[in-house]
């Protein structure tokens, strides 16, 4: 009788164990890589309004011009996985139909700037002001640089692929533990080339939320240029 309960206690206490883990099965640490996790519907209060603001690759070739939108928002979460009310962020991309010739591929979307904040990285099937999507990051495609500040999703060739129809990303959503927002950037990249646009990030509770410095797009680009995927220079086609 003693050793079935303490089976009965172990195999309590594994349930809970895995019931623990599942919430937290892609928390995505610095120099982490993992996929991303279903997340359901995302609902809540919003602290800010959201955004929506452009995004351009420029080419040589003005009829090749990459573009489109990207929207964001936050979002206190009372089912975020960190705690009650922590802030989820939120964003979805879209591109614009190009003319058949000049057809491209989303390769990677990064936001930062999240040094000093966990994150758990998923995709939502809704949550407020945003729309289904069909782009959907690779498996095991998101990963976090080893500093922590930056998130890179990583889509293949074909499903972000943009010809003479828009194409919009599923809902992208990181799970943090912050409980402050502010302004900053992200980067929309193709084969070595990209552009940034606005967005938000996590803050230090004291951290009143501004217009994020120049030079924060120029580090950016900076750190996804070390990673690889730089934005500033086109390769050949």
């Amino acid at each position: 009788m003693f050793l079935k309960r303490i089976a009965v206690v172990a195999m309590v206490g594994a349930m809970l164990a895995l019931g623990t883990s599942a919430g937290w099965a892609n928390m995505l640490a610095p120099g982490g890589q993992v996929s991303a996790d279903s997340f359901g519907a995302i609902s809540g209060t919003s602290p800010a309004p959201a955004l929506t603001d452009n995004w351009v690759i420029p080419f040589t070739n003005p009829l090749s011009l990459e573009n489109g939108t990207v929207t964001s928002a936050v979002i206190s979460d009372p089912n975020n996985v960190f705690g009650a009310g922590d802030l989820d962020f939120i964003y979805q991309i879209t591109a614009k139909a190009v003319p058949m010739a000049s057809q491209y591929n989303i390769e990677t979307f990064s936001n930062d700037t999240f040094t000093g904040f966990e994150t758990d990285v998923g995709i939502a099937t809704s949550a407020p002001g945003f729309v289904a999507g069909t782009a959907t990051p690779v498996t095991m495609g998101v990963s976090r640089s080893i500093p922590g500040d930056t998130i890179n999703w990583s889509f293949s060739p074909t499903n972000f692929q943009v010809s003479t129809s828009a194409v919009t990303s599923v809902i992208l959503v990181v799970q943090t533990n912050a409980t402050n927002y502010s302004l900053g950037y992200i980067g929309v990249i193709d084969s070595g080339s990209g552009g940034a646009a606005p967005t938000y990030e996590p803050a230090p509770a004291t951290t009143t939320s501004s217009v994020p410095e120049p030079s924060r797009v120029v580090g950016l680009l900076g750190l996804l240029s070390i990673a690889g995927i730089g934005l500033v220079w086109r390769r050949a086609r």
